[in-house]
């Protein structure tokens, strides 16, 4: 196998950018022990005219000074079927020294190029599915504890009104507000204080103030 405990093949699917970002840190992670990662990590934006040959080569190319070798295919949701077919038919029967880790915000269950890495095991597909927007704020909550911190829930709830959906947008607020705030929780005047709106406005964001009676919030 590809590394002690590593699959030859993962999928790394779904639109919560945070969750993705953090599962290609951990295998990175797990090449950066062996010393050798500028001789063992290819990494390729398959949106940009993908070399196919090269990718499949790279993808045969036996590890140096490492158990096993990472290749990196970001932005695999539209393959062209010249590229995705190779593709397919390498995972059918993948170098065993070499992890080739395949990134796409949304692949169809029913693509043969999710059938190939789903055949290799069960824990070969890591779900990323993005969070949905009522349930941002209970996830900002558990967000914080990584940099040290607690939030209150109406301080959460302005930070997604602020920041939008994006979690690594909201994770790296988090992160801001970490630093600026000493207190070990994080309220809503820091939020109103320290983080600047970048998100459009919501019609329910605004019906809250309203509903509220907060003037200053409404007129905001």
């Amino acid at each position: 196998m590809a590394g002690q405990g590593l699959l030859p093949g993962y999928l790394i699917v779904g639109s919560d950018e945070l969750k993705s970002s953090r599962a290609v840190e951990r295998m990175r992670a797990r090449l950066e022990k062996s010393g050798m990662v500028e001789f063992n990590l290819d990494e390729r934006d398959m949106t940009k005219d993908p070399d196919i040959e090269s990718i499949i080569g790279s993808l045969n190319t036996f590890p140096m000074g490492s158990e096993f070798r990472l290749v990196i295919l970001d932005g695999c949701s539209m393959l062209a079927k010249a590229v995705s077919e190779p593709l397919v038919e390498y995972l059918a029967s993948p170098s065993p020294t070499t992890v080739c880790l395949i990134i796409a915000d949304s692949l169809a269950k029913n693509t043969r190029l999710y059938k190939a890495i789903a055949k290799i095991d069960k824990k070969a597909v890591i779900d990323c599915s993005g969070t949905k927007r009522w349930e941002l704020p209970r996830r900002v909550q558990q967000m914080a504890t990584q940099h040290g911190k607690s939030i209150s829930t109406a301080a959460a709830e302005e930070l997604v009104s602020r920041s939008g959906e994006n979690t690594r947008m909201l994770d790296n607020d988090l992160a801001k507000l970490a630093q600026m705030v000493e207190a070990s929780q994080i309220e809503l005047a820091d939020v109103e204080r320290w983080i600047v709106r970048t998100a459009e406005v919501q019609p329910w964001d605004f019906l809250n103030a309203v509903s509220a009676r907060d003037m200053r919030r409404s007129l905001e």
